[in-house]
């Protein structure tokens, strides 16, 4: 017996108005289309379960005791049906972190692991220089790695998640190339590859602006918003 939920809920409509007029009206179906399926329903049950002549529609017991078994599957259904929904959002849900070159290596596998764990997934987006926030502030993006120096404003929330050490990039044939460590005294007088102005407090750290004073302002070679950029203008 293939009985659908469609064919319950026609039923049930007939059943509590006990008129085939104004349940069709309130299934929004002509009133034949719904006499032919309360008829095809009861050929599937083998039962009657209404009888009718041109004044009354009256429910028999076989059609009382299908209105409230009918009544609780289709709670039961909708109950389901709701959840599922619920589900699938869930499962489609997708988290968007901004990310900038050099900025959250070895953290997106573990966030991605731990997202799918809870049905969601993980949308990485390549966030430039010029965007200290990495898409937070803009919101663009739902959540971002970014240097802790960058993370001042006020409205955003951070934590840290991760240290990582210092690195100076030059050419191969510059006199620091070879040196396995360097000090700010080293770079002091070098010219180096800035940030945009609109990068903030970005471009303040990695020109070191926090150790310098009058008599050592910092000299720029040129602008980059991409790692790519930087590297690019430092082998030039």
């Amino acid at each position: 017996m293939d009985v659908h939920v469609r064919d319950l809920r026609y039923f049930i409509a007939v059943a509590e108005e006990l008129h085939f007029r104004k349940a069709a009206e309130r299934l929004f179906v002509s009133q034949p289309v719904l006499s032919r399926q309360i008829a095809r329903l009861e050929t599937m049950v083998q039962a009657r379960l209404l009888e009718r002549d041109h004044r009354l529609v009256r429910l028999t017991p076989a059609g009382e005791y299908l209105l409230g078994r009918a009544r609780m599957l289709l709670a039961e259904w909708d109950e389901t049906g709701a959840e599922l929904a619920r589900l699938g959002k869930l499962h489609a849900s997708t988290l968007i972190v901004g990310l900038q070159t050099g900025v959250g290596r070895g953290l997106t596998g573990r966030l991605a692991a731990g997202l799918r764990e809870v049905g969601w997934q993980l949308e990485a987006r390549n966030i430039p220089w010029s965007d200290p926030l990495a898409g937070v502030g803009t919101k663009e993006c739902d959540a971002g790695f970014a240097w802790l120096g960058a993370t001042t404003d006020p409205q955003c929330a951070h934590v840290v998640v991760a240290e990582e050490p210092i690195m100076l990039a030059v050419s191969s044939d510059h006199w620091l190339a070879t040196r396995p460590e360097v000090t700010f005294a080293d770079i002091a007088q070098e010219a180096l590859v800035a940030l945009p102005a609109e990068a903030g407090v970005l471009r303040s750290f990695w020109l070191a602006e926090h150790a310098r004073d009058d008599t050592c302002p910092a000299t720029v070679s040129c602008l980059s918003t991409t790692a790519d950029a930087a590297l690019e203008n430092v082998a030039a």
